[in-house]
Parts: C-alpha cells; structure tokens; sequence
C-alpha cells in the first residue's frame, strides 16, 4: 500500500511480478493514502487503513469494497474538538481540525453524514429546534493548523444536508466556542480576538459586540 492510496498485489515467486492494482480513491475514502495493511489469505481479504481514519476490507480477488463502506472512520487530522447534540434526536455533530462536519448517531456508532469545510473548526451548536448547526471556524496558532482566510469566519448549516444557508465574518481571529440562546433568537460566538458577536438568528444579521478582557 502507498502513499497514493494504492493497494498492489504480487506475484510471490521469484520475479516478482507486479498483479492487481486496487485504489483506496475508489472505495470513497476521505484521505486515501493507505498507512497499513493486512492480508487474510484464508478467507481472500485485504484491511486497509488510511491516513483518513478509515478501515476497510476489500476482496483480495477483485478489489470490491465487502462492507459498502468503511468499516470505521474517524476525524483525521490534529485535534477534535467541536461537539454538539441534536436536542431531539440520537445524533451528535462533530467538527475538527480536518476541515469536515461530521454527525453521529448515538445507538449506532456510525456516520450518518459529513461535509467539508474550507478550513479547521473548533466548535459547533445545534439550534434549539434542531434544524440548523452554526461552526465556527479557525484554530489557534499554536496547533499548527495552516492559517486561513476563512479563520473566525461563521458557517450556518441546514441540519438536514449539511448544506451551507448563511456565512459571514466579523473577526479574523478563530472561534473558541458558539451557542444559540435558549429561546433560539439570538447566536453568540466567542472569538480569539477577546470578543462576543451576538447575531439575530432570524436573518443572522449582527446585532452586537462585546469586548471582554483578555486577561
């Protein structure tokens, strides 16, 4: 398996000589890079592991994806920590350092759906009626993710498709944390930049600024 996310068979005689080539590419994976392998001879099998957080078991044979889909995955790069729940469903959503949103579901412990961002995003809420998820975008400078233009922007999702509904951005700082007000009029986000930016989450207009203290 290599870094271009290809799994080659060979030939274990002497010549070695190059057989099936199967690609990671085409199973769906996230990030294909293939990082390990196993091959299970009797039942004909191959596990693939990818830089994406991916398992997967292929047929040794064919290439075919034998579970239609990762058997796990994960978030896959620097940290993870964004993490909202879905006020009426078994659900979670997850946004990380890897640029994707992610939703769980709780019973089953799989991916339900996932999107990607233009950049990292430390925090993520669900609405009060659970129809929209607001992320906040950016990372600190210490955590070595590669600085964006999109850092401290806001992204509202309709919860349904993970489609984008409305984006702006205020600050150019990363957004510590988020959250709609229990009454699900007003959107607050915590910025690097020591302020709240308050939003009316009818139309997301800004209605206001805080400045704290840093210290």
């Amino acid at each position: 398996g290599s870094s271009d996310g290809r799994v080659r068979m060979w030939d274990s005689s002497d010549n070695m000589r190059p057989g099936a080539l199967y690609s990671t590419a085409d199973l769906g994976s996230y990030r294909p890079s293939v990082s390990s392998l196993c091959w299970d001879v009797a039942r004909d099998t191959i596990l693939i592991g990818t830089r994406g957080s991916e398992i997967y078991e292929i047929s040794a044979s064919d290439g075919s994806d034998q579970h239609g889909g990762p058997l796990v995955q994960g978030h896959c790069e620097h940290e993870l920590w964004g993490l909202a729940v879905h006020p009426s469903k078994s659900q979670v959503c997850t946004v990380g350092d890897d640029k994707t949103v992610r939703v769980w579901d709780t019973a089953s412990k799989q991916l339900l759906k996932m999107t990607k961002l233009d950049t990292a995003a430390r925090t993520c809420a669900y609405s009060p009626d659970g129809m929209t998820i607001a992320v906040g975008l950016g990372a600190p400078e210490s955590s070595g993710v590669t600085r964006s233009k999109k850092d401290g922007a806001l992204v509202v999702l309709n919860e349904e498709d993970l489609t984008v509904i409305f984006e702006t951005r205020d600050t150019k700082k990363w957004i510590r944390s988020i959250r709609f007000s229990p009454d699900n009029n007003v959107l607050a986000l915590a910025s690097g930049d020591s302020s709240v930016y308050l939003y009316n989450v009818e139309d997301f207009t800004s209605i206001g600024r805080c400045r704290v203290c840093s210290g």
